[in-house]
């Protein structure tokens, strides 16, 4: 788990996370959350292996968890 990655990350990290992510073993997840940033939106939606998923934390289902 990977925590606000907007928060603070390199490009090393990007890197790794497009490039060396792969070659893990297929029973290796990695979740990550971030604030939907444009340098992170272009780095990680191009790899195959990353799959993003978006919550409008304003709508009535969070609000009522919150």
């Amino acid at each position: 788990m990977i925590d606000a990655i907007d928060e603070g990350y390199d490009p090393e990290l990007l890197n790794i996370l497009c490039n060396e992510i792969p070659k893990l073993p297929g029973s290796f997840r990695i979740f990550l959350t971030s604030r939907p940033e444009d340098h992170i939106a272009i780095a990680l939606p191009h790899a195959a292996h990353v799959h993003k998923r978006s919550i409008d934390v304003g709508g009535d289902t969070n609000k009522s968890d919150i």
